[in-house]
């Protein structure tokens, strides 16, 4: 075989290829990104979770403290959705419903634009992550009815608790 008969194939085959070559870089790069807020998405529902479960008590206080620390995680609730099921409309949506007498569970309705993937699809991802945090009450440390460190110290006269 000659030069003359096998040259020329590179240049055809390399601009076939590239366009699906930048597609996969697209996909790549907006694959990272949906992962990347997926996880501050998790962590938010998360920290909303556990700052609203410990006033469970009062009700109103803990939905509005669960959707405070939501807001300062970037995810300002829109009015719409207030109970489970809920097809949000308007986004971020934070919904914040007491599942148990010590359970409160945080649901964040977001989503995530593409960035290089404009190309395929300018349709936006939806995205929903749930957190649920279980309020367990205070435990007692030490044992009441144990005298070490307890009763009287002869040196000095002293009674000293443990209580």
């Amino acid at each position: 075989m000659s030069r003359d008969v096998d040259g020329g194939y590179i240049l055809p085959t390399s601009a076939m290829l590239l366009l699906p070559m930048m597609i996969f870089a697209a996909l790549a790069v907006d694959v990272g990104s949906w992962y990347a807020e997926a996880g501050l998405t998790q962590r938010a529902a998360d920290a909303a979770a556990l700052a609203g479960v410990p006033l469970l008590a009062e009700a109103p206080d803990a939905v509005a403290m669960a959707k405070e620390v939501a807001a300062r995680n970037g995810y300002q609730d829109q009015p719409g959705c207030d109970v489970m099921p809920c097809t949000p409309t308007l986004l971020p949506q934070v919904v914040v419903t007491r599942v148990d007498i010590n359970q409160l569970r945080v649901d964040i309705y977001t989503e995530m634009g593409l960035m290089l993937g404009k190309v395929v699809s300018d349709d936006p991802i939806p995205l929903h992550r749930t957190a649920i945090a279980e309020h367990a009450p205070s435990v007692p440390l030490g044992n009441p009815t144990s005298m070490l460190g307890g009763g009287t110290d002869e040196a000095s006269g002293a009674y000293v608790s443990n209580h």
